[in-house]
């Protein structure tokens, strides 16, 4: 934590209608500073709600699947 920092992402998928209810939120801590960065985690969070709609678009896929799609992003 001290040397590359932490960062957390919260979403909310309705699984059985295969949509995104709320989020994604980005949290930070030790890696970027928020207030300064808000463009960087903008452009996260866009890319994640693009990448995670293609993921569960037309399937049920397994949370582990969402959970390495969001790593991955």
């Amino acid at each position: 934590l001290s040397e590359e920092g932490l960062v957390i992402v919260v979403v909310n998928v309705d699984m059985e209608n295969q949509k995104i209810v709320s989020g994604p939120d980005i949290i930070s801590r030790g890696f970027v500073y928020m207030g300064e960065s808000g463009t960087m985690i903008n452009e996260a969070q866009k890319m994640l709600i693009r990448h995670l709609n293609a993921t569960i678009q037309g399937k049920t896929p397994q949370w582990t699947e969402l959970k390495n799609e969001i790593t991955d992003v």
